[in-house]
């Protein structure tokens, strides 16, 4: 797993949605992984952040 997909997958948003959904989300993030290579470090870190609130809010 890269650094981006950790950052984002950590074990809060692991418990918060369960097995299946974090496959998906994996899935997911793998695939936009290879598209942001190109992006700059405080676009990741705003990126992060956004994935991160999303995760919550799926959870409820």
């Amino acid at each position: 797993m890269t650094n981006f997909i950790q950052n984002i997958v950590d074990e809060k948003a692991i418990s918060l949605l369960g097995k299946e959904k974090i496959t998906q989300l994996l899935s997911s993030l793998q695939d936009l992984d290879k598209e942001l290579a190109s992006f700059g470090e405080s676009e990741m870190k705003q990126l992060i952040s956004c994935l991160r609130n999303k995760i919550c809010e799926l959870a409820k």
